[in-house]
């Protein structure tokens, strides 16, 4: 099912954004609101989000369910410079940034990260990946611990889902090469305590 709406997050925007930014945060009736009550419309606005499926070269947000009105809350993040700086912590944190279109561009997608902003990519809690993308990470171990390393990125990063095909789970070995997956994360990313899901489809 394709979303409802498509958005671009990027670093460089037109001079009549950023006029327009300013503007905005000057007639704002929501910035007249107190931090509290701000927080609460962020929170309706954004409850609904789900993903945030990263499709080169463009990030497509997805919702749940494919609605135009959950796609609205987005619009926090470019009404003016405010309101992006409080409403992108809840979005980052809430998102899982699904990159499993991108599996063979997997070091692509964590570039991408910078696009968004150090203050942003460390806020990211949850990423989605797909199963052959672990074992690019197993062969290319050369990035681990490097700084373009995704845990030199990802550094707030808690789950990791992984899509994985629903034949392999009649394979006996299955257990076995969870664990060989599961290691390859830890390595990958520099964590240990990481919650991972597998997932079938």
């Amino acid at each position: 099912m394709t979303p409802s709406g498509k958005y671009k997050l990027a670093s460089h925007k037109p001079a009549h954004f950023d006029r327009m930014s300013q503007e905005n945060q000057k007639s704002s009736i929501l910035l007249r609101l107190p931090a509290e009550l701000r927080n609460h419309v962020y929170n309706l606005l954004l409850d609904n989000f789900a993903t945030a499926r990263v499709i080169k070269p463009k990030v497509h947000i997805v919702t749940h369910p494919h609605t135009r009105k959950n796609l609205r809350g987005l619009i926090l993040l470019f009404i003016c410079r405010q309101t992006r700086s409080e409403a992108a912590v809840m979005f980052y944190t809430r998102t899982t940034f699904d990159f499993t279109s991108l599996w063979k561009d997997f070091y692509w997608a964590i570039e991408m990260l910078r696009i968004v902003g150090e203050d942003h990519w460390h806020l990211i809690r949850s990423i989605k990946l797909d199963l052959r993308t672990i074992w690019l990470m197993r062969l290319c171990p050369s990035l681990q611990g490097s700084a373009s390393a995704p845990s030199s990125l990802l550094s707030s990063l808690r789950r990791v889902d992984v899509n994985m095909p629903s034949h392999w789970y009649r394979n006996r070995e299955l257990n076995e090469q969870e664990g060989f997956w599961t290691e390859s994360i830890a390595l990958y990313f520099g964590k240990h305590n990481v919650e991972i899901r597998y997932l079938r489809y």
